[in-house]
């Protein structure tokens, strides 16, 4: 089963593959537009990396058999999948589509080099609780690889 993660290895793919999104691409479903995804993808890695405050609201199912099905029994996410409150997940972008892309690249890096420095390092998740920056790698590549796909990049 194919698990990406977000690691030093798969960085030079992911920002590869950001450099082929632009403000016109559109998506294959959902309403973000590139800039509006970019900037949702950026606030999730922030997140992990406590750069911004996370309320737990987990519960002992999310920390277990959810986070089980959504990182190892499925392959890849469906399409229209709630997450989470407006405000928190959906910030609004800072910046026009270049800069909120080059941001996100940047945050990517930090993440990467944080993550192999400390990957036992436990961060809160929204809806999976505790969560171990080497969890995390798999959490943002399986995120990534699905509003890639959302892109068509």
């Amino acid at each position: 089963m194919n698990k990406p993660l977000l690691d030093e290895r798969e960085l030079a793919r992911y920002s590869e593959r950001l450099g082929n999104l632009t403000q016109e691409t559109t998506p294959l479903w959902g309403v973000m537009n590139s800039t509006e995804m970019v900037r949702h993808m950026r606030r999730a890695i922030e997140m992990s990396l406590e750069e911004v405050t996370v309320v737990d609201r987990s519960n002992f199912l999310t920390r277990t058999v959810g986070k089980w099905i959504f990182f190892d029994l499925m392959s890849k996410w469906p399409k229209g999948l709630p997450n989470g409150k407006k405000e928190v997940w959906h910030p609004v972008p800072e910046g026009d589509f270049v800069t909120e892309r080059e941001s996100l690249i940047a945050t990517l890096q930090k993440f990467v080099v944080t993550a192999a420095k400390e990957p036992s390092r436990r961060t809160v998740s929204e809806g999976f609780g505790l969560t171990s920056l080497a969890k995390w790698r798999l959490i943002h590549g399986r995120h990534l690889e699905h509003h890639f796909k959302q892109f068509g990049i």
